[in-house]
């Protein structure tokens, strides 16, 4: 399922970003076709739904208008009731609306708390799209949020963009609380492809980086880097997980400060070039 849920997620994305560029019933319907097609190969693509209802605020934010909200009505009421059929189900054990995510639930905890997890998979973004990427397309959105955006793909795309890498962050770090020990980039994995485009697109439009804006996240991306245990991203059981940092945790293996080190220097080249 890893392979096909690459592309399946990616051109979900592209219709969630379609549907806002221009909100018609076709484009919604096949928004959640695209959804539900990702959710068949793995159930991790149901985060699609909540970022449908960030995405619509966040262009709305970026619109300035709350046009799009009513024209998204059909579907961000079908969702909200899908979701709250969902939350029934599981409340009332009718039914295993987890289907083999459900075994989890009896896991022991193994891992640490909620923001040391948040802090450390989203350094493991920054690593696994060697930085650029992510400060281009979150300089693009900050820019949006303060000033807005006229063009309505670019609004679309970012809004998109936005919705789903925050909450995938904060999906895997939920799950990674109870049940890893190390970052979780394969899990990531589906956030490259819209924030290479970020990259394209910030590119596109001059290379834009106020200091006011760079500065702050690139000394933001080389802290995160910096606080990742080498314990988490070095050892051998999770080099499945963490693929991106296992030719340099094995040539400084054992992995311990040097790693750290290492990483950090990475981090600094990276935001130096943003």
């Amino acid at each position: 399922t890893e392979a096909l849920f690459y592309p399946a997620v990616t051109a979900a994305l592209l219709a969630l970003g379609r549907m806002l560029e221009s909100a018609t019933l076709e484009r919604q319907g096949l928004f959640l076709l695209a959804v539900s097609l990702a959710a068949a190969v793995r159930l991790q693509a149901l985060l699609l739904l909540p970022a449908l209802l960030l995405a619509a605020g966040l262009y709305a934010w970026f619109d300035r208008s709350t046009a799009i909200l009513r024209r998204l009505a059909p579907t961000l009421a079908g969702v909200g009731l899908a979701t709250l059929i969902l939350a029934a189900l599981s409340v009332t054990g009718s039914g295993d609306v987890l289907g083999a995510y459900g075994e989890l639930a009896t896991a022991a905890s193994s891992s640490a708390g909620l923001v040391p997890q948040l802090g450390w998979q989203t350094a493991a973004l920054v690593v696994t799209t060697l930085g650029v990427p992510l400060l281009a397309t979150a300089t693009l959105v900050v820019a949006a949020g303060v000033r807005g955006e006229d063009d309505p793909r670019i609004r679309a795309f970012l809004a998109a963009t936005t919705a789903y890498v925050a909450l995938l962050v904060g999906q895997v770090s939920l799950f990674a609380v109870d049940y890893l020990d190390h970052v979780g980039e394969r899990y990531l994995l589906t956030a490259v492809p819209p924030l290479v485009l970020g990259l394209a697109v910030w590119i596109d439009r001059g290379a834009q980086r106020p200091s006011f804006v760079a500065v702050p996240l690139a000394v933001a991306a080389v802290a995160l880097v910096a606080t990742l245990p080498p314990t988490r991203v070095g050892a051998t059981g999770g080099a499945h997980d963490t693929l991106t940092v296992v030719p340099l945790a094995h040539l400084l293996a054992p992995p311990g400060n040097e790693l750290r080190a290492a990483l950090a220097a990475c981090a600094l080249v990276a935001a130096a070039a943003f």
